[in-house]
């Protein structure tokens, strides 16, 4: 299960934290290279978060969650334009929260899939790791030798990070970064028939920066993982608190109406995003 878990979380940092705009952008563009740079950091990932499973044995299991993966996205492209951008703008933000999730979904079944088909062994493959890196670099000291008669390094029993510790890492992750797509998504999907439309709603209050920068995104980011925090603390109390806040600092622009109502909708959809994953982790780790 703790390689399931792993390889789920990998799929996520792949997905919603390694992934670029840029990426993004190419592959809606069907260009190869955002594919290409895409699966690798998917590959890297299971790569690294699994380091302490037998080495060969993890090789082809991310070569395959990889190319399942760079597939499942190929096609998702497909579907969503057809590379230049000339689908219908309603039609193709319509289609573009459905295959969202349904992408998610395809991922994950396909590493269940996939993890079911292998045998994972517990192995030192950090150690080999680093006699490759000392015999292309060699150290002052036989780093090797030095960890192996380390009491409190790893041993062969050793697991980096518990199941709870993975569940968590993967519940925040899809809900703080996986929000960050879901919540523009669903916006996007409601506001279909209006193309730009926060561009024609919001043209003289949106400054240069926030263009930019984004930082809607990530304030979005950070008041997810601070609903969800309050929420699994069970101080409900907190949740006003965030909201009182947010409010205050948009409070001059909610006197347009087009915005104060984009502006609860993306609120409500990010914090009940928050709380939804709060009750699945309380419902899973009970």
């Amino acid at each position: 299960m703790r390689v399931l878990l792993l390889s789920i979380f990998a799929h996520i940092l792949s997905d919603f934290v390694f992934q670029t705009t840029k990426m993004i952008k190419e592959k809606d563009a069907m260009i190869l290279k955002g594919f290409l740079y895409h699966g690798l950091s998917t590959f890297v990932a299971i790569l690294i978060l699994l380091i302490e499973y037998n080495f060969f044995t993890t090789i082809i299991y991310a070569t395959i969650i990889t190319l399942v993966h760079v597939i499942v996205d190929y096609y998702k492209a497909r579907l969503t334009c057809d590379g230049k951008n000339t689908i219908e703008y309603e039609k193709r933000m319509g289609r573009s929260l459905v295959l969202f999730l349904t992408d998610q979904i395809v991922h994950i079944i396909s590493i269940i899939f996939i993890w079911k088909s292998f045998d994972f062994t517990t192995e030192r493959s950090i150690i080999k790791l680093l006699v490759i890196i000392e015999k292309l670099f060699p150290f002052k000291q036989n780093v090797v030798e030095v960890i192996n008669n380390s009491n409190t390094f790893i041993d062969a029993n050793f697991k980096l990070f518990t199941e709870k510790q993975i569940i968590y890492a993967i519940i925040y992750a899809y809900i703080c970064f996986g929000g960050a797509v879901f919540v523009p998504k669903f916006l996007d999907f409601l506001y279909k028939k209006i193309p730009n439309y926060t561009e024609k709603m919001f043209e003289d209050e949106i400054s240069q920066i926030e263009k930019q920068v984004n930082i809607g995104k990530y304030i979005g980011i950070m008041e997810r993982a601070l609903i969800l925090t309050i929420y699994i603390e069970g101080s409900i109390t907190g949740i006003a608190a965030v909201i009182t806040t947010k409010s205050l600092a948009r409070f001059s622009k909610l006197n347009n109406k087009d915005f104060a109502e984009y502006y609860l909708i993306g609120t409500f959809t990010s914090f009940s995003l928050a709380i939804a994953g709060g009750l699945l982790l309380k419902f899973i780790l009970k």
